[in-house]
């Protein structure tokens, strides 16, 4: 398939023959629909992780990925539940955190994102990523102070976070 890592299809064969010897096996299901994510099969990919939670409902990374894969094919709105599942069963899943503030302020709800990308900061000091996110969230909020420190806080943590130094001025 185009544009798959080399060993990433050996992988996926791996876990669908697991899938197939132990068909009540959460954690396999989980893992084959991680690698077919990592194919750009997400809608199988959905089936897998939707089969994993069957089998496990508190698969917290389950609902995660299944936030992910369902943003792909479905769209942000269609996310978010499954990135709330997941805080709600580990509300120290950084990711779940991360993922949903990216969601809803792509969504246009500056002020949740920017409290979903304070937490994520809080879980994971120096997450560059989620700090710029935030400076994104403050600014989309009128909060042009806030969104500068944030800026700058991206670049603290990540000096070569080019977007944080378009923005930081």
């Amino acid at each position: 398939e185009p544009h798959v890592r080399p060993g990433r299809l050996t992988k996926l064969r791996l876990w669908e023959t697991v899938t197939l010897a132990a068909p009540d096996n959460a954690h396999a299901h989980y893992n084959r629909g991680t690698f077919l994510r990592g194919a750009h099969r997400n809608e199988e990919a959905i089936e897998s992780f939707r089969r994993a939670l069957a089998l496990d409902p508190g698969y917290v990374n389950a609902h995660n990925n299944l936030g992910n894969a369902v943003l792909d094919v479905v769209g942000l709105e269609a996310a978010v539940p499954h990135y709330r599942d997941a805080i709600a069963l580990d509300p120290t899943h950084v990711e779940a955190h991360y993922n949903l503030a990216t969601a809803l302020s792509q969504l246009g709800d500056a002020q949740a994102a920017a409290v979903a990308f304070r937490r994520a900061i809080e879980l994971r000091p120096r997450f560059s990523i989620a700090e710029y996110g935030l400076g994104v969230a403050l600014e989309n909020s009128g909060d042009n102070e806030g969104a500068l420190a944030a800026y700058r806080a991206a670049l603290v943590s990540d000096p070569r976070l080019a977007s944080a130094h378009l923005n930081a001025g």
